[in-house]
């Protein structure tokens, strides 16, 4: 297990000890392959999210081996460490909803550690206090998602109004942004 931390550099170092010459070594990385003799190093100028779990292999090679000698190891990004959201999803391309029906829409946060929390707002205001939040749920890289989903009275003068779902935690915040739209009959 190799420990990084997101956003910082991660040095990975494939070193051969003996042998007589010396052995080609090689890092492999999702089909990238890096070759010294002896010795070989990759850098990771600055690990992302994208890394965690990802598997790295090292390979000795001389005349000397009927095959390569192989190892690898498997890169966790520090479980302690906090992950600001993504940018949220909303669960419908449109937002839209008839004059006499309340508008309900969800949005969606993936990627954050610790879970996030939402705020909403309409036309710049603030419109939280009528959504709610679902626990949230741990997915397979230790981050969490979390849905909102906001139940609103809007009449016309809400057509065309900018809806914002903001998704945020102790690191940062990401939002989205959609234009709603109110038909009415007149």
């Amino acid at each position: 297990m190799l420990e990084g931390t997101e956003g910082s550099v991660l040095l990975i170092r494939c070193i051969a000890d003996g042998g007589n010459p010396p052995p080609d070594v090689s890092i492999l990385e999702d089909g990238t392959r890096l070759n010294g003799t002896q010795e070989v190093s990759y850098t990771i100028p600055m690990i992302s999210r994208d890394y965690h779990q990802k598997i790295i292999e090292c390979q000795a090679n001389s005349d000397a081996l009927v095959s390569p000698m192989k190892t690898s190891v498997q890169i966790y990004l520090n479980s302690t460490i906090c992950i600001k959201p993504l940018t949220p999803t909303f669960n419908t391309k449109e937002i839209s909803t008839e004059e006499t029906e309340p508008l309900r829409v969800s949005c969606i946060s993936f990627g954050s550690r610790p879970a996030a929390t939402f705020t909403w707002t309409i036309g710049g205001n603030d419109v939280t206090s009528s959504s709610t939040t679902s626990p949230p749920i741990t997915v397979s890289n230790d981050t969490k998602t979390v849905t909102s989903t906001l139940t609103y009275n809007v009449n016309r003068s809400y057509n065309e109004q900018t809806m914002k779902c903001e998704a945020s935690n102790t690191v940062g915040s990401a939002s989205t942004i959609k234009k709603i739209d109110v038909t009415c009959e007149w």
